[in-house]
């Protein structure tokens, strides 16, 4: 307590000599780091390579992709082949999502995708609908050789993990259905 007024005193003693300096300083040497290589060759970092624990490898061994991989002969990647789609297609729609589909031969299941600014402003967000559809798309193995487009609607940012990938889900379900050998190549 403070002699002088009865109130409590929060001073602290505070040393004014200087540390005695240690042999793992913080700051480097005058010489520099003498462990480190002075070229522009690195050495590869130590530690432990979570990363790699965590993501499985996308190629195997004999240079196949993986089951689930997204490869580029199952993406829509010209003007014309989503164009193709547009014109002349089928459509799902909900509240989350639009899907339009349009059948092709025999090239397998292709997935494009448009995730407009209106739909999410954020490019956080657009990214995260577009790897939802993605990681739906690529765990259906039972689709139809067809060309899907997922768009996102206003309420899909909004939206949890579960409900956009029950939408989608559905829509694909529902796009599967509806076509039929006579739709194939149109």
């Amino acid at each position: 307590m403070d002699h002088n007024s009865g109130r409590a005193c929060y001073e602290t003693y505070i040393s004014t000599q200087q540390p005695q300096a240690q042999a793992h300083a913080w700051l480097p040497s005058p010489y520099g780091n003498q462990e480190r290589s002075a070229g522009p060759e690195s050495t590869a970092r130590q530690g432990s390579s979570t990363v790699d624990a965590l993501t499985p490898s996308r190629e195997l061994d004999d240079g196949a992709l993986a089951p689930h991989a997204f490869s580029r002969h199952s993406r829509l990647t010209s003007a014309a082949e989503y164009g193709r789609v547009f014109a002349r297609s089928q459509r799902s729609s909900d509240s989350l999502f639009t899907v339009l589909a349009r059948g092709t031969e025999g090239t397998g299941p292709r997935l494009g995708l448009a995730i407009s600014k209106r739909a999410a402003k954020r490019a956080v967000q657009r990214n995260r609908l577009k790897r939802v559809a993605r990681e739906v798309f690529r765990l259906r193995s039972d689709l139809v050789s067809m060309d899907f487009i997922v768009l996102a609607n206003t309420g899909a940012k909004k939206a949890s993990l579960a409900e956009l990938r029950s939408s989608l889900e559905k829509h694909f379900d529902r796009l599967a259905r509806q076509s039929g050998p006579a739709s194939h190549g149109k």
